[in-house]
């Protein structure tokens, strides 16, 4: 489990935007390749929660988007 003590933290407010947006950047394309099964085992992971702490975000609002999303997209693709 991630704590917010082991988790790397930006000391400047005005380096937290931009580093923000490179962790979400990274999140982003990791699911893309998540959801075309590139390593679909990574979502969930430590290293997952990692990146999402490091965005700035919910690991688990994010998984259950990414499961809910990718269960839809099956149901579409198959209809």
């Amino acid at each position: 489990m991630i704590r917010k003590s082991n988790v790397p933290r930006v000391t400047s407010d005005t380096e937290a935007g931009p580093t923000r947006a490179l962790w979400r950047t990274v999140l982003m394309l990791a699911l893309s390749d998540a959801a075309k099964g590139k390593d679909a085992g990574w979502v969930g992971s430590a290293d997952f929660r990692l990146v999402c702490a490091l965005g700035d975000l919910d690991a688990e609002a994010v998984r259950r988007a990414f499961e809910a999303d990718t269960a839809r997209m099956k149901r579409l693709r198959a209809a």
